[in-house]
């Protein structure tokens, strides 16, 4: 029985600090993972339109010009809007992982094996995706003039 014993505390922090990765320890499919990197980049994605539609509205029109808050606001809207969901979702995917370990090595759900290459792919492939979306998000702001 000790083989098929998973540890839900790695799993939980490898699942908080890389999506998914931890449903991927415990031989769940990949997908499972990918939509939990999916959750947490939604924040991102919402700060950008917010910040496309306000970058137009301001360029396009004097009077919501002086109405709209300055762009030194935007640091604020970037936390509740990117940062505060990423956060949310990261534990809310922590929890699962460990919930599933737990349960996993109680019995209540079947053990599947993993493929540590498995693991090393999808970890790298999220920590490519982060990269890619971090330089795009660069570009979005630094690199327009």
């Amino acid at each position: 029985m000790t083989e098929n014993r998973k540890n839900p505390w790695a799993a939980a922090i490898a699942s908080f600090f890389i999506a998914g990765l931890g449903h991927v320890y415990y031989g769940e499919r990949w997908v499972k993972g990918a939509v939990f990197f999916i959750g947490r980049f939604a924040g991102v994605v919402l700060f950008l339109l917010y910040a496309t539609i306000y970058n137009w509205v301001i360029s396009h029109s004097a009077y919501f010009a002086n109405m709209l808050p300055p762009v030194r606001y935007f640091f604020f809207v970037y936390v509740l809007l990117a940062i505060i969901p990423w956060i949310f979702v990261a534990l809310y995917d922590a929890f699962i992982v460990f919930s599933t370990g737990r349960k996993m090595n109680a019995g209540e759900i079947p053990f599947k094996k993993n493929n540590s290459l498995t693991c090393w792919i999808y970890a790298m492939a999220i920590f490519l995706l982060t990269i890619v979306f971090t330089f795009l998000n660069y570009l979005f702001f630094f690199g327009t003039t």
